[in-house]
């Protein structure tokens, strides 16, 4: 198949996705892109492992953005008038056995959107339009985060705002997933702890 009808077809599905109200949106983005790689003779083995010292980079920039979005949520419900949503999970509000489940479930759901939007998207991207797609290939999958992310739109700009700076992390760290899947996994299952601890 040409390669323009190929990407049409996966960013139809993609749309899809992101206009059907389908259960785990994460699940299914990997999914196509999964199949996007099979597809094309690819898959999801790096031909070089990334550095390690690209983790504590994530962890420290995760741990930054957890900061500055906990300074920024009063000023923003005092702005909006609605109360910033930490976690979809409230029942993890003091209880350690609801935590571990939900602890695990954000973390797949995490590792699942960084795989989908900034290991396949991005590079798919670059691969279709690489006169200039840098800046291009990160806004959309910064674009396809906020669209796929359930929720009001300022849910869905907070997701834009965290795919973008996952996105600068991916192309800045030479295209690799572990500094921005470890900055996502330390704001969002920060978020979780916090919320467990009832400090949001």
């Amino acid at each position: 198949m040409p390669r323009a009808a190929w990407f049409s077809l996966e960013v139809a599905a993609l749309a899809i996705v992101a206009i059907a109200p389908v259960p785990v949106p994460a699940a299914w983005l990997l999914a196509i892109a999964s199949v996007s790689l099979w597809a094309r003779g690819r898959s999801w083995i790096a031909p070089v492992p990334a550095p390690i010292e690209l983790v504590p980079v994530g962890v420290a920039c995760g741990a930054i953005a957890l900061g500055i979005a906990l300074a920024l949520s009063s000023p923003i419900g005092a702005l909006t008038g609605r109360m910033v949503e930490w976690t979809q999970y409230a029942i993890v509000r003091g209880s350690a056995q609801y935590f571990v489940v939900v602890a695990i479930i954000v973390g797949a759901q995490a590792i699942a959107i960084e795989m989908a939007l900034r290991g396949w998207l991005i590079p798919r991207v670059l691969e279709v339009a690489p006169r200039g797609g840098v800046v291009a290939a990160a806004l959309a999958s910064a674009l396809a985060e906020a669209i796929v992310t359930p929720g009001h739109l300022a849910t869905r700009l907070g997701a834009f705002v965290l795919g973008l700076g996952g996105a600068v992390l991916f192309l800045g760290a030479g295209r690799r997933l572990a500094a921005p899947l470890a900055c996502r996994l330390t704001f969002e299952l920060g978020a979780v702890v916090l919320a467990a601890l009832r400090l949001v």
